[in-house]
């Protein structure tokens, strides 16, 4: 199996390296549509903004390759990547998502708490999420993000709080996944998350 990270930004992606390599994955920077068709799975990392991160996908021609393989492999966001599945986002401006889910990007309510939201924070799930096999209901994941999605379609949700606020912390539709926390940040918890997104199967 061959997992493509996305390139994009300038975050530092060497955990989430650390942690396919540790389940045998072969991975694949990938910044092309050819690269994004050899791959079985794309994953979107997740740091800088919104709107930069749509430009950058936009200048190099590669929001249609994007949603071209959501329609049939599996593909996971993280944080940035979670939300740029989305039809909009506010942060540096409105602009267009990925419009793999229909639902937007919008900040935390910033009268509850000092943004961002940094630090470990329980999540939870009433819905079948493959994402949460065999993890823990209130297990503890790590976060870092002033922005959350607000989804409007009936998809498997993942939920946390902020100040006892819920927000959605990940979905599933079908086979396309979101983590709105770091699971290559959250030790032995986001260890079992990744390896039920590479163990998925797109039936």
């Amino acid at each position: 199996m061959l997992v493509g990270i996305l390139k994009i930004g300038h975050g530092n992606i060497r955990s989430l390296l650390n942690t396919l390599e540790k389940f045998g994955c072969d991975v694949d920077l990938v910044s092309s549509k050819e690269e994004i068709a050899s791959i079985d799975k794309l994953i979107l990392p997740g740091v800088g903004s919104f709107n930069s991160a749509m430009k950058e996908l936009e200048n190099n021609e590669l929001i249609i390759p994007i949603q071209e393989h959501a329609r049939k492999k599996d593909i996971l966001g993280i944080c940035l990547g979670m939300q740029l599945m989305m039809k909009s986002g506010t942060e540096g401006g409105k602009s267009k998502g990925l419009n793999l889910i229909n639902g937007k990007v919008d900040l935390l309510p910033n009268n509850l708490g000092r943004l961002p939201h940094i630090g470990w924070n329980d999540i939870s799930s009433n819905d079948t999420n493959d994402l949460m096999i065999n993890v823990d209901s209130n297990s503890n994941v790590y976060f870092v993000h002033s922005y959350q999605c607000l989804i409007k379609e009936q998809i498997s949700m993942i939920h946390s709080d902020f100040y006892n606020q819920d927000f959605i912390a990940g979905f599933q539709k079908e086979n396309i996944f979101g983590t709105q926390f770091h699971p290559e940040k959250s030790q032995n918890v986001g260890d079992l998350i990744i390896k039920n997104f590479l163990e998925h199967t797109n039936a």
